[in-house]
């Protein structure tokens, strides 16, 4: 347009608005949910209907002066009120990556250098920075969270620790408009047992009915009905599942108002807020997206190695539901779970994935004939989550040591591979943000998110981007080896003469129930100055067992030369009126026995080593040093630590019991099946003679010998004198 040349033509128009060309009742937007045969459903929303969303709502107001974060995709019906809350009002939107959505800390210097003052987030990523310290949710006028069960503990944290202006939370199926309900969480001590979903939002209203569509008192429950401007027009060319969920309004005036039914049960409280009950059919919602298994289902169906298959959700970890897909294989071979995520991934988003994938086969079927859902081998049950499962390749240095137990504890699973793909092993966007939490405090080093997108999503990739500057970390006096389990734990020592490896074999040959937890020495890796002291290093394996377990009865047990240091610990936990039920000494030979061994071996590794005039000047030199009689020099280095705290240790007795494992060529060292401990152990020891050697005792296949034997002596609680 050239507007000198064109202006008398632009002087004929007027210069009011053009008339708008559209009713509220015309269409805005299809938007994709799941379906229960698979197919997904196509929802019509409405105009109307987005307006009664965003404009003059009562739950929320934005204007001008408002940041309104975009943190949902665009086909997830949140950013419906994300996009037009801001749109219709002037505001400012604020497109928030999902590496900074997932991390807390960026999160909130997100949300103070762009201004946000309106987020959305699903229940579970609310949950999961609710946990952050402080959570980062204090500089906003308004929060709103939603999609699932609120966990009352997470809403009490963000209140009282990094609370909002205002806590909303909302409630709505897509099928009407985004949001529904709402509840202004106010205070900490309005939250009972269960967070409400509130009131209906402006122009929308709730009913709660039985069967035959009467409405229910308060404190009954029924189903939920949804309705107002927000139902949605229905199922695109789906006539019949519409007339299925959409009624007519027996309770409007107008007779052209429709009801949604939800599937959703609920019941009103005294209050006349609503409480949400649970779903009428399979249908879940999963980190906050709503899936119907029914989808993955005929994805996975169309694989050609598989013959049938069924989809249900079922808990990995603790309150925390995942997909399961059990299949029958069309031929001898079982698909795999790499083949099979890949499959899937071409075909479905990253939510819809199973975590996990179990061969079956024969599915167990009703009396009719029919599936029986709940007849299918749990994941534990089915083998797919064995401990005794063939892992990978396994850890090579402390760095993928650490590394594996972090994946084996965020994860749920057992005998995790450095090789072993995050993934694959039901990892998601919300564990990944866990895990590298995790990562920043065992080893100080803050990793992008999408590491594990981008630079690899096994243990070795991040172990590699973490060695650079690994002699810098501060590691923890605590490790989880094996935590999971419902027996009392068995703290296992690792000091400057042992090493985690050794327990690593023993912790899978004990009971799958009995959790195992590492106590290592000070300053063992990295730069930190050690302990040359065996009763300093007892006692900060003291501070860290009663942190994680303050009362006893404890059990102990240490390898080799970590056997001194476990006799140490039980001594001083003794000397504290603290009770121990098990002291179980592997191989380990005592104090004065080791001191004595010590000088013999160092004597005749001089003579085979040096020149016959210059042994003498070397031992005598050598003990000199080892003593701490040549000035008692400050030691920095692992080895010089290591000789001195077990050289200068004078062992006191200890008044309890010890179990003591023997390996059969160390009885061929030292004289007398105690090996020496019967002069310090004043409650007796209780002598186990095992085949093998030193180092082959706690090593495949006679590990399970020696785990076999100590669980007895776990179960059995006090040691035999």
């Amino acid at each position: 347009v050239c507007v000198d040349r064109d202006s008398a033509s632009i002087a004929r128009h007027p210069e009011t608005n053009p008339p708008a060309s559209c009713s509220p009742t015309n269409l805005a937007y299809v938007i994709y949910t799941s379906g229960s045969t698979g197919k997904p459903k196509g929802v019509m929303i409405e105009h109307r209907s987005v307006v009664r969303l965003v404009r003059n709502a009562d739950y929320v107001q934005l204007g001008p002066e408002d940041g309104v974060a975009q943190a949902s995709n665009a086909s997830f019906d949140a950013a419906t009120f994300e996009l037009w809350g801001a749109l219709l009002n002037g505001a400012r939107l604020a497109v928030l990556q999902s590496a900074t959505l997932m991390d807390a800390k960026s999160l909130a210097a997100a949300i103070e250098s762009q201004r946000i003052t309106t987020l959305f987030l699903t229940t579970a990523l609310f949950n999961r920075h609710a946990q952050a310290s402080p959570p980062p949710f204090g500089r906003l006028k308004h929060l709103l969270f939603g999609g699932e069960r609120a966990d009352p503990t997470a809403v009490r944290r963000v209140l009282e620790q990094g609370a909002p202006r205002r806590l909303i939370h909302v409630y709505g199926p897509t099928e009407a408009a985004t949001f529904a309900t709402w509840y202004a969480v106010t205070g900490p001590e309005v939250i009972r047992s269960q967070v409400p979903i509130g009131r209906p939002i402006a122009n929308t209203t709730a009913y709660i009915v039985d069967e035959r569509g009467q409405p229910q008192p308060a404190g009954v429950v029924g189903e939920l009905l949804i309705g107002g401007h927000g139902v949605s027009r229905g199922y695109l060319r789906r006539p019949e599942l519409t007339s299925a969920r959409f009624a007519s309004d027996p309770f409007a005036t107008n007779a052209a108002a429709r009801l949604y039914r939800t599937g959703d049960f609920a019941r009103y409280r005294a209050d006349g807020n609503i409480e949400f009950v649970g779903r009428r059919d399979q249908q879940v919602k999963i980190r906050g997206f709503r899936i119907e298994p029914g989808e993955v289902e005929v994805a996975l169906a169309a694989h050609p190695e598989v013959a049938s298959c069924a989809v249900v959700v079922n808990e990995l970890r603790p309150g925390e539901p995942a997909l399961i897909a059990y299949y029958s294989c069309a031929g001898s071979t079982p698909l795999s779970t790499e083949a099979a995520r890949k499959f899937l991934k071409s075909k479905l988003p990253d939510y819809l994935i199973p975590a996990l994938f179990v061969a079956v086969p024969v599915f167990p079927l009703t009396p009719n004939g029919k599936l029986d859902r709940a007849r299918l081998p749990k994941p534990h049950e089915s083998g797919a989550l064995d401990l005794e499962r063939d892992r990978g390749q396994g850890p090579g240095d402390q760095v993928e040591l650490h590394l594996v137990k972090l994946w084996e504890r965020v994860l749920g699973v057992a005998n995790v591979g450095i090789h072993d793909d995050f993934f694959a092993l039901g990892g998601h966007s919300l564990l990944a943000a866990q895990l590298f939490d995790e990562i920043y405090r065992l080893f100080g080093r803050r990793l992008p998110l999408d590491t594990l997108w981008y630079g690899g999503a096994s243990v070795a990739d991040i172990a590699r981007l973490l060695r650079e500057d690994v002699e810098s970390v501060t590691w923890p006096l605590l490790v989880p080896i094996k935590p999971s389990g419902t027996k009392p734990p068995l703290f296992v020592v690792h000091t400057m003469g042992g090493n985690l490896f050794h327990y690593d074999h023993l912790a899978r040959a004990l009971d799958r129930q009995q959790p195992v937890m590492g106590l290592q020495a000070r300053g063992v890796y990295g730069r930190e100055l050690p302990r040359r002291r065996i009763g300093d290093i007892a006692a900060d394996c003291v501070g860290a067992l009663r942190g994680h377990q303050p009362e006893g009865p404890y059990r102990i047990a240490g390898y080799s030369s970590a056997g001194i240091v476990a006799f140490e610990i039980a001594r001083q936990l003794a000397l504290a009126g603290e009770r121990v039920s098990l002291l179980a000494l592997i191989d380990s030979f005592s104090p004065r026995k080791k001191r004595k061994r010590f000088i013999a071996e160092t004597a005749a590794r001089l003579l085979r080593s040096a020149r016959p005039r210059l042994v003498q000047e070397r031992a005598y030199h050598a003990i000199l040093n080892w003593t701490g009689l040549s000035g008692l020099r400050r030691l920095r280095t692992i080895g010089e630590a290591q000789r001195w705290a077990h050289w200068s240790y004078r062992a006191k007795p200890y008044a309890g019991a010890a179990c003591l494992f023997v390996a059969n060529t160390s009885l061929d060292v030292v004289r007398g099946p105690a090996l020496g401990w019967d002069e310090l152990v004043r409650g007796g020891v209780h002598a186990h003679r095992l085949p093998g050697g030193h180092s082959s005792i706690m090593k495949p296949p006679l590990v399970t010998e020696l785990a076999a034997v100590l669980q007895a002596e776990l179960d059995r609680g006090e040691p035999k004198s």
